[in-house]
C-alpha cells in the first residue's frame, strides 16, 4: 500500500519500506526450547519458508528504490539463532539502512509463561536485530526524527516516558515506531472483531497486570495524541491494514501483517515550513 506525507523541515525525500508481523520461524530440529506441538504445526502458518518471505519484502523495498526500511515488530515468531541469523544476514545482504521495533512474540517461545521478566532475558537472544538499546531509540535522518519504542508488553515505564517527553517536546518533525497500536476510536470495532479484545495500548478498557502502574503509559499516550513535532505513527500487531486519524494532521498506519504480504511505502516528501 502506497502513502504520502508532507514534511516541514525535512531536507531529502525518503522513501520509507514499513512492514511488521513477518513471524520468522526459523529453527534447528535439537531446539529444547521449542514445544514438540509447535515445531510440527508452527502458528501463523507462513506462505514459503521464513528466507523466502523476509527476501521477498526487501527485494520490493529494493525495487521500490527504498532509502530507509522500518520494521514494527514481531519480526521472528521466538527467539532462535536461526530467526537471528536469517534475519541479519537478508537485511545486511539488502544495504538498505535498516530500524526494528520488538513485538510480543520476538522475545518468546510459544508456550512460555511470563512477560516483563521474560522479555528482559530474551529479548538479548535476538540481539543485534534491535539495536543496542531497545527499549527506546532516536535515530537523525535527513532533518527528520525517527523514535523507536518497545510497548510489546503493552505498557510503558517511567524512563520510557521521560525519554517521549524529552522527545516530543523537541518542534522538529518525527515519526513514531511501536509494535502495539495506539487504541483510536475507529480501531475499536475491526480489532474487536478479529480478536475479541481491543489488544492496543491506553483503550479504555485496558488490560491491567498486577504489579503495573498504567500512569506512565497514560501519560504517554497522552503526550504522543498532543505533541505538534509528530508527523506519523506507526504501529503493527493486530493483524489488519488500518489507517486512522489521532488527531489532525497525525495518522496512524498499522499494515496487515508480513506474512499476508501487507507493507506500506511511504513516500517523506519535503513541505514548506
Amino acid at each position: 500500500m502506497k502513502s504520502s506525507l508532507q514534511i516541514p523541515g525535512l531536507h531529502e525525500s525518503l522513501r520509507v519500506y514499513y512492514f511488521s508481523d513477518t513471524h520468522l520461524q526459523a529453527t534447528s530440529p535439537g531446539n529444547p526450547a521449542l514445544p514438540e506441538s509447535w515445531r510440527e504445526n508452527p502458528k501463523p502458518i507462513l506462505p514459503c519458508s521464513s528466507q523466502d518471505l523476509l527476501r521477498r519484502h526487501l527485494e520490493r523495498a529494493w525495487k521500490a528504490g527504498a532509502n530507509l526500511i522500518l520494521h514494527g515488530g514481531d519480526l521472528c515468531h521466538f527467539p532462535s539463532p536461526e530467526n537471528r541469523d536469517l534475519a541479519l544476514e537478508l537485511f545486511r545482504e539488502f544495504q538498505i539502512p535498516w530500524y526494528a521495533v520488538p513485538g510480543n512474540h520476538d522475545w518468546y517461545y510459544p508456550g512460555q509463561d511470563g512477560w516483563e521478566a521474560l522479555r528482559e532475558r530474551q529479548l538479548p537472544l535476538l540481539s543485534p536485530l534491535f539495536g543496542h538499546q531497545p527499549s527506546m531509540w532516536c535515530e537523525r535522518i535527513q532533518g527528520l526524527r525517527i523514535l523507536g519504542v518497545d510497548n510489546s508488553c503493552y505498557f510503558l515505564n517511567t524512563q520510557q516516558l521521560h525519554f517521549l517527553e524529552r522527545e516530543l517536546q523537541d518542534p522538529s518533525p518525527c515519526i513514531l515506531m511501536m509494535h502495539i497500536p495506539l487504541s483510536l476510536p475507529e480501531f475499536r470495532a475491526p480489532v474487536i472483531a478479529k480478536h475479541g479484545h481491543p489488544i492496543m495500548m491506553a483503550d479504555p478498557e485496558e488490560r491491567l497486570r498486577e504489579g503495573i502502574d498504567p500512569e506512565a503509559t497514560r501519560k504517554a499516550a497522552a503526550l504522543i495524541r498532543s505533541a505538534p513535532g509528530l508527523k506519523l505513527l506507526l504501529s503493527a500487531h493486530v493483524h489488519l491494514p488500518l489507517q486512522g486519524e489521532v488527531r489532525p494532521g497525525l495518522a496512524q498506519l498499522v499494515p496487515e501483517a508480513a506474512y499476508r504480504d501487507g507493507y506500506y511505502l511511504l513516500d517523506l516528501i519535503p513541505a514548506a515550513n
